[in-house]
């Protein structure tokens, strides 16, 4: 075989064609996306959450006390293994709550690190959501001065719909993950600020849609205002297209990894 894929690759030195940009993928592999993890559904009655690792965070799942056995997991080389006793005494990290307060201000942020802050408003979503609207759990991101929304859409409710994304904002380790739950109990991990250096303006991973256009609320000085925000009023009519821009995200992701159920 080693012998087949040098001569192959000899060949395709020689005379390039269309059919040899398998043989260099297999040569020079692209590097590993680490800006994000799936994994897979956990025992059962064990919900997945993250916990603080020693040098990294620590992706658990727990169905009660981990005194009795098997009931506790953590997730190690793809695959779930038995939590050993000496590390099932610390707490899962605290997910980033959103502002409680009725208009915008500069101190809803919270800081991640030195020049980076998010704030999160879920209810903002959930109202349009409740009215027939597609939305989802919205994130705002700052770093080194320019500010960006996120809104996360899960992608694997009733006929493939996007549904409100149902999950945890975590400051650790100097960044901001989103932790998706799926519908079949496994779950995405993703560094929000890696996603937001990809600059596309649709992410999409498994079960999960990031729209990074910054746009579900208009420009920055719109999106900012507290009736748009942080209240909990329903956008307005005019806010956007919303059958338009729900079959741009269903189109984006629909021949990627975030409507395929692979791992």
């Amino acid at each position: 075989m080693k012998r087949r894929i040098l001569l192959t690759a000899a060949i395709c030195l020689a005379a390039p064609l269309a059919g040899c940009d398998q043989i260099n993928a297999w040569l020079h592999p692209k590097p590993k996306d680490n800006s994000f993890l799936v994994v897979d559904a956990p025992p059962p009655k064990a919900i997945v959450a993250l916990y603080p690792g020693q040098d990294q965070i620590s992706v658990q799942a727990r169905a009660g006390d981990c005194a009795t056995a098997d009931r506790c997991h953590i997730w190690q080389d793809g695959k779930w293994m038995p939590l050993p006793a000496d590390a099932s005494k610390s707490l899962p990290l605290l997910a980033v709550t959103q502002p409680a307060e009725g208009s915008y201000s500069d101190a809803l942020w919270r800081k991640v690190g030195n020049d980076r802050a998010v704030l999160v408003n879920s209810q903002a979503g959930a109202g349009n959501f409740d009215v027939g609207k597609f939305d989802g759990l919205r994130i705002g991101l700052k770093a080194a001065g320019r500010t960006t929304y996120v809104t996360a859409y899960g992608l694997e409710g009733a006929d493939n719909h996007l549904t409100g994304a149902q999950g945890d904002v975590i400051i650790a380790n100097g960044t901001v993950w989103l932790l998706q739950r799926r519908p079949d109990g496994s779950a995405v991990l993703a560094d929000l600020f890696a996603q937001w250096a990809k600059a596309q303006p649709i992410i999409c991973l498994p079960g999960l849609a990031l729209d990074l256009a910054g746009q579900w609320a208009g420009p920055p000085e719109k999106a900012l205002s507290p009736d748009i925000y942080v209240s909990r009023v329903t956008d307005t009519p005019e806010h956007r297209d919303d059958d338009a821009h729900r079959q741009t995200v269903l189109a984006t992701c629909a021949s990627g990894p975030a409507m395929s159920k692979s791992r």
